[in-house]
């Protein structure tokens, strides 16, 4: 991405293109771009809800446990935040 290869420090432009690859199934390239951000960007929820749906989809339900309860507890007013935690919940008792 031209804006990561202009400025590392970015956090925005990795959320961006790491949930872009997220829709696109290429989960690999997206966890990186979504870590980075994550470190760039410690206090946004938005990561952290795409990072989570991420390991759903990986069937890693105990982190994807883990990263929505952050994003719920940065962003408690996001439905979509419950509902995908209250699934990833249902997954780790299966």
């Amino acid at each position: 991405s031209l804006a990561i290869s202009q400025n590392h420090d970015d956090g925005e432009a990795y959320y961006l293109l790491g949930s872009m690859e997220l829709q696109e199934e290429k989960l690999t390239p997206a966890f990186a771009h979504l870590e980075a951000a994550r470190e760039l960007l410690p206090d946004y929820w938005a990561v952290y809800y795409h990072l989570g749906l991420l390991k759903q989809r990986q069937d890693h339900p105990a982190e994807a446990v883990a990263l929505l309860e952050r994003a719920e507890h940065l962003n408690p007013t996001q439905a979509d935040v419950r509902t995908r935690l209250a699934q990833a919940r249902a997954a780790l008792k299966n």
